[in-house]
């Protein structure tokens, strides 16, 4: 049985439940996931309760970068208070404004913290197949399904026989492949 996730963009808190209302006139989506993007005011996480209050799956994107593994404190503090049962773990661009805090910290390092601190939740990584090669970018998958990745998300695929490399590498594993519509010549 297939399962289809959309990617919300949190905006506010009033577009954001608008989107929520019209998605949630679609039978098949059952996942929301949400990117943390910093240009925004909402985190992801901050999301959590709103999406729930709709029934569906909530998965927000956690950006590895805003981490400080050897203080894990603020990570765990998020998945307790949010009540996280699934994340989705990227590494996270530096942010374009330099007042905001980065770490060292590679998807790899931060779902093995959580994973120690939280065994049962649920972590999905990226997958990205314009990242690297392909097998350089399987290679890392392999890395992070060794460390305790559930699952990934992969970027948008625009060359058929690529994600056809891929479904056949990768056709036991929990993957939701990216589409993205073109909706307009830009």
């Amino acid at each position: 049985m297939s399962k289809y996730s959309i990617e919300l963009v949190p905006r506010d808190f009033q577009q954001l439940e608008n989107d929520i209302k019209t998605i949630n006139s679609f039978p098949h989506f059952e996942i929301i996931n949400i990117p943390d993007l910093k240009r925004f005011n909402i985190r992801s996480w901050e999301s959590a309760q709103l999406v729930k209050k709709y029934d569906f799956t909530f998965i927000p994107h956690l950006r590895a970068i805003d981490f400080n593994v050897e203080n894990p404190e603020k990570i765990f503090k998020i998945i307790e208070e949010n009540e996280l049962e699934k994340v989705l773990i990227i590494s996270g661009d530096p942010p374009q404004d330099m007042s905001y805090e980065v770490f060292p910290t590679s998807s790899i390092s931060l779902c093995k913290i959580i994973k120690k601190g939280f065994s049962k939740i649920k972590i999905y990584g990226a997958l990205d197949p314009y990242r690297s090669s392909i097998k350089d970018e399987m290679d890392y998958l392999d890395k992070k399904k060794d460390c305790g990745f559930d699952g990934f998300f992969s970027q948008p695929f625009f060359d058929l026989r690529l994600l056809e490399i891929f479904l056949e590498n990768y056709e036991d594993d929990e993957i939701y492949w990216g589409i993205s519509p073109v909706t307009s010549i830009r």
